[in-house]
């Protein structure tokens, strides 16, 4: 309300926005005779009361005032701004964004927890074992009990819009983590249900290499890239395809595996975590590598 009020009143005025009597004069800016045009601004064109009900026009278009508040002439402005000014506030305490989401990189040996803004500008950040929690409920529960002080870092958890994760073998169709070769876990994991109910906010999963395809898409060197492939290194190897600016998914949610293509097919290939032996992962990752 503050930033709306600095920019609607005149400077140097001081004025109190419930006050019914507000009645800000016009201001007119001359225009020296040899003086070189620059481009003008919205004040400049129709004088203040003009540019007062430009401000009232864009916020009746965006449904931030009824229209039938919007002022037929300069005339009855002030009043009218003070109405704004009002509604502004309690429509923005209710419609603006949650500043902050956290983001959760679980990996097959250690899980990273950041808080971003939209800037992608890590707040905060935190890390947790995850080797050290084979049943998963634990795993939730030192996950929330490492996440509290970077929570109240950033104001508390009513500043929190989301939670997304990406995990090995996660399915962005249904939340779960399914049959992950390098985990802990066997069989289908409730992640985004499970982290939900912990913290009281929307939880997104998918795969870890597609988390870092769509990141490096936004903030990082993929910027302005429509078709790349992104390679993850670590426990295993992940792979994230993008097309046309989307990620591939696939019909169920684990297209382009690339760490899972068999390259040794001799009975001496490595074993895999998968079940089968040869995966490209049991080569290039980073065991693979110290192996």
């Amino acid at each position: 309300e503050k930033a709306f009020c600095f920019i609607i009143y005149q400077p140097g005025q001081v004025h109190s926005p419930d006050r019914a009597d507000f009645c800000p004069r016009p201001v007119a800016r001359r225009q020296q005779p040899n003086a070189a045009k620059r481009p003008t601004g919205l004040n400049e064109k129709r004088g203040r009361k003009g540019a007062y009900l430009q401000i009232i026009r864009i916020f009746v278009g965006n449904k931030v005032v009824p229209r039938k508040h919007a002022p037929a002439s300069p005339t009855n402005t002030p009043h009218v701004l003070l109405h704004i000014t009002q509604q502004f506030t309690f429509n923005m305490e209710n419609t603006v964004e949650k500043p902050y989401v956290i983001g959760l990189d679980m990996g097959g040996t250690n899980s990273v927890f950041g808080i971003v803004d939209q800037r992608g500008t890590i707040k905060a950040q935190t890390v947790i074992s995850t080797t050290a929690y084979p049943d998963f409920k634990d795993y939730v529960k030192a996950s929330v009990e490492a996440l509290k002080p970077c929570i109240d870092l950033v104001g508390g958890i009513q500043n929190i819009r989301g939670m997304g994760v990406g995990a090995p073998n996660a399915n962005f169709y249904t939340g779960n983590i399914e049959n992950a070769a390098n985990l802990v876990w066997q069989g289908c994991v409730e992640v985004a249900a499970s982290f939900e109910e912990a913290l009281g906010i929307p939880v997104r999963v998918t795969n870890d290499a597609n988390a870092a395809a769509v990141g490096e898409m936004t903030y990082g060197v993929a910027r302005g890239m429509k078709h790349f492939i992104m390679i993850t290194l670590g426990t295993g190897v992940g792979s994230g395809i993008v097309i046309d600016g989307k990620v591939v998914y696939g019909s169920d949610g684990f297209a382009g595996e690339l760490g899972h293509f068999v390259i040794d097919h001799t009975p001496a290939g490595r074993p895999c975590g998968c079940g089968r032996k040869g995966c490209l992962e049991c080569y290039c990752s980073a065991t693979g590598v110290a192996r």
